[in-house]
């Protein structure tokens, strides 16, 4: 199977070779540096108190920590472009996105860009959630014929996503770096859909054993049961929210046969079946 290439992102750019990675480096240093300029407060152009030595030493230092940035960006958030690093800094500018990357007057590194990253991609992934329920809503009424040819498309297009999630964890992977697999572990669970398990298993994708299957739901009713007693209490939820979980943790009961508490479980069977099966892979 062809692995799936996002033409824009920094991950397939360094899978499929479509430049050299001098020249990969080279363009994020170019973005990352003219980001940092125009929209942080770290000053590349020194005061009027400053020696010329104190400025080239200043400017030193910066180019130095973004480098470091661009290796950061290609390890931790690969599977964003090069233009989306660079929109994440106008929409901080433009009060978009909520990030402290406050210098200090010191250098903008890393721990900066991690920050700033973090809040693009959840941003991201909202506008994303937010265009597939439109687009669900849109096909809903849609002809036999029409969503056969939507389910094809659906299940081609989670296979892709899968085998490209797939290849990812065995180039990035390192059991040897806590913090890297970490990070890497981090992107496998939040880029997994639920909706990709059913495919994936009834084409062949994924082979579960019965005892598999028996330890996995064991897991994700554990871990929805969990959720609901946490989201009783949570503060940050609204009253309606934690009404809801008071309730249904009432009515559970027989767990198996709870059909609110069923259809919890099973999203989180699904994509946890999709993570091992990943995490797994030697």
């Amino acid at each position: 199977m062809e692995i799936y290439k996002n033409s824009g992102s920094i991950r397939s750019i360094i899978k499929g070779g479509i430049i050299p990675i001098e020249q990969l480096n080279k363009n994020l240093m170019t973005v990352l540096i003219g980001c940092i300029k125009s929209h942080t407060s770290v000053n590349l152009q020194g005061t009027a108190r400053q020696t010329a030595a104190e400025i080239a030493e200043k400017r030193n230092l910066q180019f130095s920590a973004t480098a470091d940035c661009v290796e950061f960006v290609k390890s931790y958030f690969p599977m964003l472009g090069i233009a989306e690093v660079k929109d994440a800094f106008s929409m901080l500018s433009a009060g978009r996105l909520t990030a402290d990357i406050q210098t200090y007057g010191g250098e903008f590194e890393p721990m900066h860009l991690g920050r700033l990253l973090s809040a693009y991609v959840k941003f991201r992934k909202n506008v994303i959630a937010e265009y597939e329920k439109k687009f669900f809503i849109e096909n809903k009424e849609k002809s036999k014929e029409e969503k056969d040819e939507l389910r094809a498309y659906s299940g081609e297009y989670a296979k892709l996503e899968y085998a490209a999630l797939l290849r990812y964890y065995q180039e990035m992977s390192d059991p040897k770096n806590k913090d890297v697999q970490k990070e890497v572990i981090k992107v496998v669970e939040d880029s997994v859909k639920s909706y990709w398990g059913k495919i994936l298993v009834s084409d062949g994708v994924i082979v579960l054993s019965d005892n598999q299957r028996h330890v996995a739901k064991g897991e994700a009713k554990e871990y929805t049961l969990n959720k609901l007693k946490n989201a009783r209490i949570d503060g940050r939820l609204k009253d309606i929210e934690r009404l809801a979980a008071s309730e249904m943790m009432k009515s559970i009961g027989n767990k198996d046969l709870n059909r609110g508490f069923v259809a919890k479980w099973s999203v989180r069977y699904a994509k946890i079946i999709i993570i091992k099966s990943i995490l797994n892979t030697k």
